[in-house]
């Protein structure tokens, strides 16, 4: 069983749990387990694959805190993996990188 799913089994135990307080509990758990899962040393193609998978707009307003706490514990090793390959890339790749960049020196 995958840590998300651990972080259910006790509200799963209890019949009086509604629907909003599953999905509360489910969205906090996001940050720990990903940071615990190794997000934070994703490469910096990972990032930029991730970005383009969920989009500026991709974040629901539910989801929204909890990506923000996961690169809030990632963000400074997500740049330095970026800046450590940016100068390596092909032309035509580096732009991807470049905004990738971008995104995470806004936070």
């Amino acid at each position: 069983m995958n840590c998300l799913q651990k972080a259910l089994v006790p509200l799963l135990k209890n019949c009086n749990n509604t629907c909003e307080i599953l999905k509360q509990t489910a969205f906090a758990s996001h940050p720990t387990c990903y940071i615990d899962a190794g997000v934070c040393d994703l490469s910096a193609l990972d990032w930029v694959n991730i970005l383009n998978i969920i989009g500026v707009n991709g974040l629901t307003e539910s989801g929204l805190m909890p990506a923000l706490q996961t690169m809030d514990g990632c963000i400074p090793n997500i740049i330095l993996n970026i800046q450590n390959v940016i100068e390596n890339v092909p032309f035509f790749q580096k732009l991807k990188f470049v905004i990738t960049l971008y995104y995470f020196q806004l936070f």
